[in-house]
């Protein structure tokens, strides 16, 4: 189950050179808020890319990760539509009509594949010396 604080990586999906990719293999960002809509809960997510990605006609630092099928869940792996961003939405509605320039969002991408690349560190972790 991902997490916040979970290191993705986002890759093409049905195509395996997308023209948003802009030949890169994927791109990698931290999982830092989950947004929900109604009883739609943890359906889509905002990734941190830490800088600015550049597609194609926009740029933007986050991704918005929606999971395309009904009832999937955030496991290890999985299919996304994915959504550019320069800011992060607030909430579903402040995305807007990403397909407009002026909303600050742009959909890129229906089936993305993503994965997880590192779990958060617990904060129970104890370390011990030896010797």
């Amino acid at each position: 189950m991902v997490e916040i604080g979970d290191r993705l990586l986002v890759t093409g999906g049905y195509d395996y050179n997308p023209k948003w990719l802009k030949g890169r293999d994927g791109c990698a960002g931290t999982v830092i808020r989950f947004l929900w809509e109604g009883s739609d809960r943890n359906q889509k997510l905002v990734l941190d890319l830490g800088e600015d990605f550049q597609t194609c006609e926009f740029s933007g630092r986050y991704l918005i990760l929606f999971l395309r099928d009904p009832g999937a869940n955030w496991d290890d792996n999985g299919v996304v539509h994915v959504v550019v961003g320069n800011s992060i939405p607030k909430d579903v509605q402040s995305i807007g009509v990403a397909s407009d320039p002026n909303s600050g969002f742009k959909w890129i991408e229906a089936a993305a594949s993503y994965r997880v690349l590192r779990k958060k560190f617990s904060k129970n972790i104890r370390f011990t010396e030896t010797g």
